[in-house]
């Protein structure tokens, strides 16, 4: 029910419930009853929040993810080290923090949320095109192979036309150059998580 939903995540929940809650959107329903949902999630959203625990929450679930799905090279990119899922935490993370003081941070879309943060003053606006740029080249990289390679991508199975369809989408000039730029994006990517949040292999280990 709307009431269980409110009291669980007015108490209860974990952060990292709250994390994905704030990719959370009503989809159809009675537009009276969506807006009572929306206004649920948004209060669920803004309530203030111990900035220490939230980094050791974020930093603990970033850890979890990596004892449980260990990538197997650089093409596993939600779970490489400054990877899809680094981007996606980071503006998490920063909505949870940032959201009780500023509402307007909040956004379902991960590149539109730290645009907005960078925009009310919560996140360098430096720091924050460099998180969009790598987002929308792991995004962009996630999406074709999800549509064109079967199983982990392996670089000596790959057709030669696959590989230049990858550089391109990443417009670099080759295939050897999309590697080198998804490592340096990637050790980015992962800077910055340490910078904000902490050091998930810290945790991990």
């Amino acid at each position: 029910s709307l009431s269980a939903f409110t009291q669980y995540h007015d108490g209860a929940a974990w952060s990292w419930e709250h994390m994905a809650l704030t990719r959370a959107r009503v989809v159809t329903g009675p537009e009276h009853f969506a807006k009572r949902v929306e206004q649920a999630i948004h209060a669920a959203l803004t309530r203030a929040r111990d900035g220490d625990a939230l980094k050791t929450d974020v930093c603990d679930m970033r850890a979890r993810l990596v004892r449980g799905h260990p990538p197997d090279s650089q093409w596993d990119i939600k779970y490489i080290a400054g990877g899809l899922i680094d981007v996606e935490f980071i503006a998490q993370y920063l909505q949870l923090r940032h959201a009780h003081d500023e509402p307007l941070v909040l956004d379902t879309n991960t590149c539109t949320a730290l645009e907005k943060l960078s925009q009310s003053g919560k996140l360098d606006p430096a720091t924050a095109q460099r998180l969009i740029r790598a987002g929308r080249l792991w995004l962009g990289l996630h999406g074709m192979l999800r549509f064109t390679f079967e199983g982990s991508f392996d670089e000596g199975a790959a057709p030669a036309g696959l590989k230049q369809a990858l550089a391109q989408a990443a417009d670099t000039e080759d295939f050897e150059a999309l590697k080198a730029h998804m490592a340096d994006t990637a050790q980015t990517v992962r800077q910055i998580f340490i910078d904000l949040i902490g050091d998930p292999d810290a945790v991990a280990s």
